[in-house]
C-alpha cells in the first residue's frame, strides 16, 4: 500500500469508528428491533400447522436469509 493509501484508510477508520460512536445507541435499537420481528417471522413459521415440518425449516432458513443471516450448509440440498 503506498503512503496515499495508508493515509486515506487512516482517515476512513478514524471516521467510521466516530460513526459508530456517534450511532451507538441507535444501532442498539435497531438490532434490537431486527432481532425481536427476525424471531416474530420464526416463531409464526412454527405455529403455522398447514405447513409440514420441512417445510417450515425451510421458511426459517428462508427467514434468516432475508435478514442477513448465515443458516450454513446443513439444509442446502442444491
Amino acid at each position: 500500500m503506498d503512503i496515499t493509501e495508508e493515509i486515506l484508510a487512516y482517515e476512513l477508520r478514524e471516521k467510521l469508528l466516530e460513526t459508530v460512536k456517534l450511532c451507538q445507541a441507535y444501532s442498539g435499537d435497531v438490532i434490537q428491533t431486527t432481532a425481536v420481528q427476525c424471531l416474530q417471522a420464526i416463531q409464526a413459521a412454527i405455529k403455522d400447522e398447514s405447513k409440514s415440518d420441512f417445510d417450515v425449516v425451510e421458511e426459517i432458513v428462508c427467514i434468516f436469509e432475508n435478514y442477513g443471516i448465515d443458516a450454513g450448509i446443513r439444509h442446502d440440498f442444491g
